[in-house]
């Protein structure tokens, strides 16, 4: 059986609403019960996990130097300096190794703060199945803002106890010191047990939520959650 839930353009849809199901009968509450269960499996993680990805939990100082510091060794020309593959690994602060990558970074003397980042990656595996991967056409670091700018094909995919869940959209800001992850453009989620979509999201890192709203719609299928569910993510 399947559920969909949709709200009206500019509503909020918080994961894990209480209130919502105790309008709903008691099988459609039991119903949701399990959807919120299963949700809350991703939503909290995927908070984290864009976060925990650019090292905010660890050491957020580092990220900065360490890019700053291949800067050194980078070619010079009269317009902007450039690094290929510039690349930074660490570990969060529950010791999961994580690591920071793109194909080539590039600062022009006139704006020394900004980093920009040609396929920018970032990758964190916990082991056991559960692993994080981002990854976007472009990307910016702002030092002195402490934000990182992605758009263009911006693409999570997670894996979760052998599950896998995707989301998509073309631009998305992380502001490192207000620890949250925003995106003004549509979203869309999708996994072997339903998909959503919405005009956009906020990621709370510190309150470990995520927001969605504008056109909120969440299709989900209880009874593939009981199969193998999605292939394992690998290195």
């Amino acid at each position: 059986m399947s559920a969909t839930i949709a709200t009206q353009s500019g509503a909020n849809a918080y994961f894990g609403g209480v209130a919502a199901a105790r309008r709903l009968t008691p099988k459609a509450a039991q119903r949701h019960s399990r959807l919120v269960r299963n949700l809350r499996l991703v939503v909290p993680a995927l908070a984290a996990a864009l976060v925990v990805t650019y090292a905010l939990s660890a050491t957020p100082p580092e990220v900065d130097r360490e890019f700053l510091r291949q800067f050194s060794d980078i070619e010079a020309s009269s317009t902007e300096m450039r690094l290929d593959k510039p690349r930074y690994v660490g570990e969060d602060l529950e010791g999961n190794p994580f690591e920071v990558s793109a194909q080539a970074a590039r600062r022009n003397p006139n704006t020394p703060d900004l980093i920009r980042l040609d396929n920018p990656e970032a990758l964190r595996n916990a082991g056991t199945g559960d692993q994080i991967h981002l990854r976007a056409a472009n990307g910016a670091l702002d030092t002195q803002g402490k934000t990182v700018d992605l758009d263009t094909d911006v693409t999570l995919v997670q894996g979760i106890g052998g599950r896998a869940f995707e989301l998509q959209t073309d631009k998305a800001r992380i502001d490192l010191e207000g620890r949250t992850v925003t995106s003004g453009a549509p979203v869309k989620g999708r996994s072997q047990s339903g998909d959503v979509e919405a005009d956009s999201l906020t990621v709370y890192e510190d309150e470990g939520r995520a927001v969605l709203e504008g056109n909120v719609r969440l299709h989900f299928d209880p009874s593939k959650t009981k199969k193998g569910g999605d292939e394992g993510l690998r290195n």
